[in-house]
């Protein structure tokens, strides 16, 4: 008789678990198997790989920085370095503002002047550009109202594409500026062989500070200097540079080179052609050189 009792539990046991899920009480997650996750699901009570989530998964390790080199970059005369974010070369911080390497020619000891007439009608030039131009100018989506200082690299310089010479970029310049004429590429090559000081001779409705060299690398000798340059000038567009400007026997045609820069990766370069008509400068025409 205690067999067959035995034997009913046995039974009634069995029967009870029929219908059960194993994998009710279990819960599985994802799983690195080296650099590749997987996706884990429950199968009879064990868990068990199902599909691949991600392979070359920085969670389970994977650097997709690890084979990739980054070399120094230029943007116009800037020398830049480079860091390797999510397996790409970016901008990480400036190296040097006037590089050698990267087409700068520095001025000499001695920094010859212009004549009075030229620098008077160059600054015309200058705040017709910065009053009338100011859509061309990286202000980080700063309206020309909203600016209360227009920050000026001290020194002008072209734009030189690196290894390119003035000529060989002007000369790529005049395929879309037609009005560009040799006359005015020969004045323009002549002036922009060295680069000369600025003054504050700009006839603007905003304050002009001229930034030295010493303080430029003062504030961007670190990757953070964006954020060092607004701490000193919080009402600035950003840091605008410009070449000489170059011009017709007549006087009353130009070409300048406008340079801006207000972020790491915001600024643009453009070449510039004017015309001055009853006394007056308007800008005609324009060339994106480089953009960041």
């Amino acid at each position: 008789m205690k067999h067959v009792y035995g034997l009913i539990i046995s039974i009634v046991l069995v029967l009870s678990c029929i219908g059960q899920d194993p994998c009710k009480d279990v819960t599985c997650g994802d799983v690195c198997r080296g650099e590749t996750l997987w996706k884990q699901e429950c199968v009879n009570g064990e868990c068990v790989d199902s599909q691949i989530v991600e392979e070359n998964s920085p969670s389970c390790g994977y650097d997709p920085c690890r084979d990739v080199v980054c070399e120094n970059a230029c943007i116009s005369t800037e020398l830049w370095a480079m860091t390797c974010i999510n397996g790409e070369c970016v901008y990480d911080h400036l190296i040097e503002e006037h590089s050698e390497s990267c087409g700068y020619t520095p001025p000499p000891p001695s920094t010859p002047s212009p004549t009075n007439e030229v620098l008077a009608e160059e600054y015309n030039v200058y705040s017709t550009l910065i009053e009338k131009g100011f859509g061309m100018i990286a202000s980080c989506f700063r309206d020309y109202d909203e600016v209360e200082v227009i920050v000026i690299d001290k020194y002008t310089t072209p734009d030189t594409f690196g290894d390119s010479g003035l000529l060989d970029i002007l000369e790529w310049v005049r395929d879309d500026m037609p009005s560009l004429t040799q006359e005015m590429i020969d004045d323009f090559i002549d002036k922009n062989e060295e680069s000369y000081p600025l003054v504050d001779n700009f006839d603007i409705q905003k304050d002009v500070l001229l930034l030295e060299p010493d303080e430029f690398s003062e504030i961007f000798q670190e990757s953070g200097g964006w954020s060092e340059f607004y701490s000193r000038y919080p009402d600035a567009q950003g840091i605008l540079t410009f070449s000489r400007v170059g011009f017709n026997s007549d006087m009353n045609k130009a070409v300048v080179y406008l340079g801006g820069q207000c972020d790491w990766l915001y600024g643009a370069g453009y070449y510039v052609f004017l015309v001055k008509e009853d006394g007056e400068w308007s800008i005609q025409d324009s060339v994106m050189s480089w953009i960041s």
